[in-house]
């Protein structure tokens, strides 16, 4: 522990790399000690560098805890870390047995009952995903009452953003109009860490941009206080929403203000924030051109953005991107009429971040649009499948696609 804690003028991460190191010693010194080789697990997830993609840290975080699981299905330590080392689009699959045994085995707690949404959300189990975070947010707030920190408020906001997330793939809207009330209730609070204050955020960025309420995301309130990344999410509504209700100065505004974000939050050499915010504000500058008429600038700037938010797995703190930039690349490009672009764009969406509501209706239109008729109506077959009740538009149009198709 004294190596991450060593003042030597290193970085946060350079300790914890020989933080691992001494693990993985650890446990080749006593290969019988299952516990050292727990801590080693762990410690191989949190020095995973964001840019892998090929997920070698994690990969072998699992090899490690996976024959550990079988034999202590009942450890919490296990299933906890196994749901963060596969909590990526390409393992995730991996840690649904763990995902499912977690909140059984540690009941009571508020974190415990959340932690299997991570691996719910990367394989679109809305429903499953809702059911942990009411539990968790429920613990939470329970646990407000005799809390002395911020931690019981930090892990119900976490678990009411991924909740909010849920709701709105799953076309439930009142469910997620609530879930934006009660937390816009909740009296402020001292204490938060990046996991409140991200989810403050998030929640309102979520709800209007979800459902293209681009006036209203435009009206967010300016942020001025917390976590900079965390302020990155408010001005990137905020510009998106602008440029799209045609308000291209204030648009403009929030595309400078990303700007300095990113570059205080690089003076502070954190890269892979820096590198975040710098994705929000290709994405606003990419709108911007669009609605002045700038097709293919608003295109090139946006598959730009897409290319840098993929060289980047998402931080354990977010359930995803408010709308991933791939699939605002497809949008641009399918109001361009390149419906087979578009098609490919958000099918390569689809795949980091799967059953997403607006992906699989945007897939469908794409496909339609070029001539796909039968990929249409897979698409629209399954938004219908992930979807609960009547609330969008959408569903209403997918439904009758689906018959007609059907009568043919």
């Amino acid at each position: 522990m004294g190596e991450i804690y060593r003042q030597d003028g290193k970085d946060e991460y350079a300790h914890a790399e020989v933080y691992e190191q001494q693990m993985g010693a650890l446990q080749a010194a006593y290969p019988d000690d299952s516990e050292a080789a727990i801590f080693h697990a762990i410690a191989l997830d949190f020095t995973a560098p964001k840019t892998d993609k090929t997920f070698s840290h994690q990969r072998q975080c699992g090899e490690i805890l996976q024959p550990i699981f079988q034999k202590q299905p009942h450890h919490p330590g296990v299933a906890h870390y196994l749901i963060h080392c596969y909590d990526n689009p390409v393992l995730a699959e991996r840690a649904l047995d763990a995902a499912r045994a977690y909140a059984k085995i540690a009941p009571a707690s508020a974190h415990a009952n959340h932690m299997p949404s991570h691996i719910f959300t990367r394989v679109g189990s809305w429903e499953e995903s809702i059911d942990s975070n009411r539990r968790s947010a429920s613990l939470a707030s329970q646990a407000e009452n005799t809390s002395k920190t911020g931690e019981a408020r930090d892990q119900r906001l976490h678990a009411l953003d991924y909740l909010e997330y849920a709701y709105l793939q799953s076309g439930q809207v009142k469910n997620a109009k609530a879930v934006l009330e009660e937390m816009k209730s909740l009296p402020p609070l001292a204490g938060l860490t990046l996991t409140g204050n991200y989810a403050i955020a998030a929640i309102p960025a979520r709800y209007t941009m979800e459902l293209a309420q681009w006036k209203q995301a435009s009206e967010l309130p300016a942020p001025t206080e917390g976590t900079l990344w965390a302020q990155a999410i408010t001005w990137m509504a905020i510009g998106i929403g602008s440029a799209r209700s045609n308000n291209l100065g204030r648009a403009t505004e929030a595309e400078k203000a990303l700007a300095t974000l990113r570059d205080t939050i690089a003076t502070q050499k954190n890269v892979y924030w820096s590198n975040q915010v710098e994705v929000q504000r290709r994405e606003v500058a990419a709108w911007i051109s669009g609605q002045s008429g700038k097709h293919e600038d608003a295109i090139t700037v946006m598959r730009s953005a897409a290319e840098l938010e993929e060289s980047m797995d998402k931080d354990a703190v977010t359930p995803g991107a408010v709308i991933p930039a791939r699939e605002m690349l497809a949008e641009l490009l399918l109001s361009a009429k390149r419906p087979g672009e578009a098609l490919v764009a958000y099918e390569s969406a689809l795949k980091i971040a799967p059953k997403r509501f607006n992906a699989l209706y945007g897939a469908a239109r794409a496909a339609e649009a070029s001539g796909n008729p039968s990929i249409a109506s897979r698409y629209f077959q399954e938004l219908i499948r992930i979807s609960v009740g009547e609330e969008r538009p959408e569903l209403t149009t997918a439904r009758k696609k689906v018959a007609i198709t059907a009568a043919k």
